[in-house]
């Protein structure tokens, strides 16, 4: 499944160095139309901005204040914090939370008096009320700890109905995510720059209902789902963030889709496979294909890398194992002419090309395993049931 594409042999080069490219493309097209959607906008800060930097226009809230116009948070918030000088807008409305909170992105949390209602903020209050915002060691990926109006409609089922989540755990897994990224960019420093680049924020949550995601309607955004504290380590972030960053960067190459398909991107994937079960769509699979190449990617690394504890080495080993197995069955799910365009085939036949390269080195270790009481994410409680480390 050669593409082609020029590079060091090294897993996943060829693949991560295109996507770095074409992400890099697909976010200045975001970016312009952000610009487009807020100079539309009647409010004084649409004057203030400064329109040759893309950094204010990929902000997430601003993707979420466009999807859920109804929510109450102001432009003016979601914006303020990327002012060259904020003394410019002296005073403007939020909107303060159930807890009272006004998040500004790029600056800040402020608390108020009041709940749940519109606030009048200025510039005095800021300079001694202004909470800081946290971010991931080492990068700009600001790690959510406050409660977001914007986020709130994200967090439903598969009928629409919204799921009961929390965000209380975020503080608690500060350290493991740190670690995550820290052991991506030793591990595989061309991914770590792939997803740090498209990432802006990272939403750590509980849930029984949900599962981990990403969405274009908050882009730059990772949720993560650490429900599970027996899970809850720096192996399972660093999957889990190879995949939802992996949505983020997979959305940013694929602006235009129509560089990639050739058949309509919404056909459903049951036409294709003729399992009628199948609730995906032609695009939807490919994201998981993506992803699955990415999550491939950083365990490999980290297989090749070393440097892990028994019990950890196990527990990748079978992570593995269970992304190889989804990654086989969507590949050939996808096996079909007048699907791609020569640059869609490219991507499908490289992440074929990876897995085939990957399976190649590790057949001997990732084999033989029993994922009969798995769902659709690890749980390596269950998988150490079924498939006791050798000790």
């Amino acid at each position: 499944m050669d593409c082609g594409w020029a590079g060091v042999d090294v897993i996943g080069a060829s693949l991560l160095e295109f996507a770095a490219e074409q992400a890099a493309l697909g976010q200045q097209q975001l970016a312009h139309c952000m610009k487009e959607l807020v100079s539309s906008v009647p409010s004084p800060i649409v004057q203030l901005l400064d329109y040759s930097d893309d950094t204010p226009f990929l902000e997430p809230s601003l993707f979420a204040y466009f999807s859920h116009r109804d929510c109450e948070v102001t432009l003016e918030q979601v914006l303020y914090g990327y002012l060259s000088s904020p003394r410019d807008l002296p005073s403007f409305e939020a909107y303060a939370n159930d807890q009272g909170q006004v998040y500004l992105p790029g600056r800040g949390h402020l608390t108020m008096s009041a709940s749940n209602s519109k606030v009048a903020v200025d510039f005095k209050h800021l300079e001694h009320h202004l909470e800081e915002l946290s971010y991931v060691s080492g990068t700009n990926i600001e790690i959510c700890l406050q409660h977001d109006p914007l986020l709130v409609p994200f967090f439903c089922d598969g009928d629409g109905t919204e799921a009961s989540f929390d965000l209380d755990i975020a503080t608690d897994c500060a350290q493991e995510l740190d670690a995550a990224f820290t052991i991506l960019q030793s591990a595989t420093p061309e991914l770590h720059a792939c997803l740090t680049t498209v990432t802006r924020r990272v939403v750590i949550f509980r849930s029984d209902e949900l599962a981990s995601f990403a969405t274009i309607s908050a882009h730059g955004t990772a949720f993560l789902n650490a429900s599970s504290p027996h899970s809850r380590n720096e192996l399972f972030f660093v999957e889990d963030l190879a995949h939802q960053c992996g949505h983020i960067l997979f959305t940013a190459m694929t602006v235009n889709r129509k560089e990639y398909f050739t058949a309509d991107p919404n056909m459903p994937l049951g036409n294709l496979t003729g399992n009628l079960d199948e609730k995906r769509d032609l695009y939807t699979a490919c994201h998981g294909i993506f992803t699955e190449a990415m999550m491939c990617i950083a365990l490999y690394r980290c297989l090749e890398a070393g440097d892990l504890s028994e019990i950890r080495l196990h527990e990748l080993l079978g992570r593995l194992s269970f992304i190889m197995k989804r990654f086989q069955l969507d590949l050939m799910n996808v096996q079909h002419e007048g699907l791609f365009t020569d640059q869609g085939q490219r991507v499908i036949s490289e992440c074929g090309r990876l897995f085939d390269k990957i399976y190649r080195l590790t057949k001997a270790r990732i084999t033989g395993f029993d994922f009969r009481n798995q769902a659709y994410t690890f749980c390596y409680d269950q998988f150490a049931e079924l498939n006791p480390a050798i000790t």
